[in-house]
């Protein structure tokens, strides 16, 4: 399922997994260069300035092991300069002024006193459950590649006859990215991305190595069937992996799509055509599930933010100019603190958009049961993860999900007060 999930988000680090780090080890593998040096370029300038972790071991093999630096920094420079130059005048253009936000992300991230810490932090295991949750048993084969990869080859059963130098240094870039970022505070699913193409190849090798060393165990022991015995792990593995990838992408799919299809109510055509004045969709507390304002028909559709238990600073709508992209927004902070300037009152909104799952606060009021104010437009079952069994909420089984799992309702809620405008 992994790789497949970057379908969904569109940003950087999909653009650096999907297609730079596959293309630069696919080159290196080749031994075409140049190409992997000038994809890992455009995945760190373009991208994401950590990406040239990956790009570790083109370096080290061709400085240190075929001794040939000369090659490594012209091709380095001359792909700095070809992306560099365009990338600045593009900004520019953008901006108004010279900056490099691949530089911004280093010095905000690295060197600021707070660092992305503001945004939350998360334990070690962070990282093991949405690597399972997202690969499940080849995320687990990827954490141990490289041990399986010495007894392979002190067997003589690494595949294609590769050095135990090779799998070390193909596989160094994803140990180190996972040991960089596991040791970090602040963790987001979205940072292992650039390592999905090694998770998958770690997969790989591991199934086909311990087949190897399976089918030579047999041999050595005399023992009936040794290639149908590495046949059937080698089928096992496959199907294991088929059988938890759908079983959690149906879990995804009948637990939490309710936010997706609530926002898809917009897109009726029947209902942009009632609506030909200024409509505004609020959101409380689900103002982190908003999808994308392609979600809303039209300009004159907006998105308002009523204040929730949330604390950290919302998103902020571009100045409305004609160069706002180099207008520099007022009421933003680098600290994440609440700024109130985001906040609409409940009364300007024509629609609503919220989940209920039987909890009310303060700040976050369940407006469904207020059916003097709303009425309920769209309405769509939604998992509580809060109520439900770890396992039956991340992977679906038929039958037993349904039974063991508590569900609450999203919802997209109709003004009474605002009329058609």
């Amino acid at each position: 399922m992994g790789c497949s999930y970057l379908v969904l988000p569109f940003y950087r680090l999909r653009f650096q997994c999907k297609y730079m780090t596959l293309y630069s080890m696919a080159s290196w593998f080749a031994g075409r260069y140049r190409r992997a040096i000038f994809y890992t370029a455009v995945s760190t300038i373009i991208s994401w300035p950590f990406a040239g972790l990956i790009g570790l071991p083109i370096a080290i093999d061709m400085v240190f092991m075929r001794k040939d630096l000369f090659s490594f920094v012209k091709w380095s420079m001359q792909s700095l300069m070809l992306i560099l130059a365009p990338m600045m005048a593009i900004e520019y253009y953008y901006y108004g002024k010279m900056t490099l936000p691949t530089l911004n992300i280093i010095l905000y991230n690295v060197f600021s006193s707070h660092g992305p810490d503001l945004y939350g932090t998360e334990p070690f295991s962070f990282y093991i459950y949405n690597g399972f949750l997202n690969f499940n048993i080849v995320f687990l084969s990827s954490l141990v590649v490289f041990p399986i990869c010495v007894i392979a080859y002190s067997m003589n059963q690494l595949p294609n006859h590769r050095t135990l130098k090779d799998c070390f240094l193909v596989f160094l870039p994803m140990y180190l990215w996972f040991f960089i970022f596991f040791c970090q505070s602040h963790k987001e699913e979205r940072f292992l991305f650039p390592v999905y193409p090694l998770i998958c190849l770690a997969g790989a090798v591991f199934v086909d190595s311990v087949a190897k060393i399976v089918n030579s165990v047999w041999v050595h022991f005399h023992w009936p069937g040794p290639r149908f015995v590495a046949s059937v792990f080698r089928y096992g593995f496959v199907l294991m992996y088929m059988f938890l990838s759908i079983a959690r992408i149906l879990a995804i799919l009948k637990g939490f799509s309710g936010s997706i299809s609530a926002y898809k109510v917009f897109s009726n055509g029947n209902l942009s055509r009632e609506w030909k004045d200024n409509v505004n969709v609020c959101v409380g507390k689900e103002w982190h599930r908003f999808p994308s304002s392609f979600f809303l028909p039209g300009n004159k559709w907006s998105l308002l933010f009523l204040k929730s238990e949330f604390r950290g600073q919302l998103p902020q709508y571009y100045a409305s100019v004609e160069d706002n992209t180099s207008v520099i927004p007022k009421h933003m902070n680098d600290l994440n603190l609440e700024e109130e300037s985001r906040y609409s009152p409940v009364t300007a909104c024509h629609f609503l958009v919220d989940l209920d799952l039987g909890r009310s606060t303060e700040y976050e009021p369940l407006y469904i049961h207020n059916k003097e104010d709303w009425t309920v437009y769209f309405e769509v079952p939604y998992l509580d993860v809060t109520r439900s069994p770890s396992i039956f909420r991340a992977f679906y089984f038929p039958y037993y999900s349904e039974r063991f799992c508590s569900y609450g309702s999203y919802h997209v809620l109709k003004s009474k007060k605002r009329s058609l405008p």
